[in-house]
């Protein structure tokens, strides 16, 4: 399998650079066998957390991604309500999946589709399906979250707290954040040992207690792609949050940990829509301070699965032991659950 990877080769972007699979970060045999997700790939799936729990495994095993991981993003954005929402049950956004379906291993694609493992349906012909029927399919849904996910987890070496970050805040925020706010990717000169280096202590920021960041003042913003009736600004209380010793914007960090923030109490009149510019969807606000505690963070609901709601944890609670939250960070490796000691050393995951 071979895929096309820009980020290697910015000066060619109109041109497909095909990559074997170990380039990418996946394991060598990656999505070479057949996948067997029966009915569950069907239109008439219903979208229920039982379902989406059998589907998240068959894909997880297939891409190298523990289904727990995935599972707390689903039930974090959103889950099984937001089937017909147009961003799906992992709220993977347009954007997100014109980058991400091409992505996903050709033996999946198929099994998406319910067509045979030697089907002979080119992939492009694969990829445009899957985009026509991303809203009918639960299936698809999730693969294409699934995915999003693993691209997050091989572009910052499996580090879970960054590709966190990432699926919620994009790439280029949490590679200012690995690389101290001087780039927006990975630097071509800095070599792998480097850049697991760089990513380590990026993910130890994020891992550290709420109490220990700094939090300054949060701010307003637009964002059309949630659902939203009045089409409000919504007011983010934990949206500035700091290292105090470095002094790096913490990014996602109100994503992955619930902290106590605020913001000024008068938020925009304006309506919130896509015809706000991208670059005015994020405004101070006025008035006096208001404070508030935010939802529980993705990181918080994959250390203790209680935290995921009855809903989500109930069919899975059997399977989902309880993490110990000591600020180790996170990390996929091999297809596993680990945590990285401060010297580098990887120690499993009891799950």
């Amino acid at each position: 399998m071979y895929i096309y990877n820009r980020q290697f080769y910015p000066s060619v972007p109109r041109c497909r650079v095909l990559l074997p699979s170990w380039h990418y970060g996946f394991p060598a045999g990656f999505g070479e066998t057949t996948v067997n997700l029966n009915s569950l790939a069907s239109a008439s799936t219903k979208p229920t957390v039982e379902n989406a729990l059998k589907i998240i495994k068959i894909i997880g095993e297939q891409i190298a991604v523990p289904w727990r991981v995935g599972y707390t993003i689903l039930a974090h954005e959103g889950g099984i309500s937001l089937f017909r929402h147009k961003d799906g049950v992992m709220q993977t956004i347009e954007g997100a999946r014109q980058s991400h379906i091409p992505r996903i291993p050709r033996t999946l694609k198929l099994a998406l589709l319910e067509l045979a493992a030697d089907d002979q349906t080119s992939d492009a012909q694969l990829t445009q399906r899957l985009h026509n029927e991303f809203q009918q399919r639960l299936a698809i849904q999730i693969a294409t979250g699934m995915q999003e996910l693993k691209s997050a987890l091989t572009k910052f070496n499996g580090y879970v707290a960054l590709a966190f970050a990432g699926y919620n805040a994009g790439g280029g925020s949490v590679s200012r954040l690995v690389t101290k706010g001087k780039h927006n990717t990975r630097p071509r000169t800095v070599t792998d040992a480097e850049w697991e280096k760089m990513c380590l202590a990026a993910a130890t920021m994020l891992h550290q207690p709420p109490g220990n960041a700094r939090v300054e003042q949060g701010i307003w913003l637009c964002d059309p792609n949630l659902r939203s009736k009045k089409k409000n600004w919504i007011p983010r209380y934990g949206s500035r949050m700091y290292d105090k010793k470095s002094g790096l914007r913490l990014v996602g960090f109100q994503y992955l940990r619930r902290v106590k923030g605020f913001v000024p109490s008068q938020g925009p009149t304006t309506v919130c829509d896509f015809s706000v510019p991208k670059k005015d969807r994020v405004q101070a606000g006025s008035g006096d301070l208001k404070y508030k505690t935010t939802r529980l963070g993705a990181l918080d609901k994959l250390y203790n699965p209680q935290n995921l709601g009855k809903a989500y944890y109930e069919p899975a609670k059997d399977q989902m032991p309880a993490i110990t939250d000591d600020n180790l960070p996170l990390k996929v490796s091999n297809g596993k659950l680990t945590k990285v000691k401060t010297d580098g050393s990887i120690v499993d995951v009891p799950i």
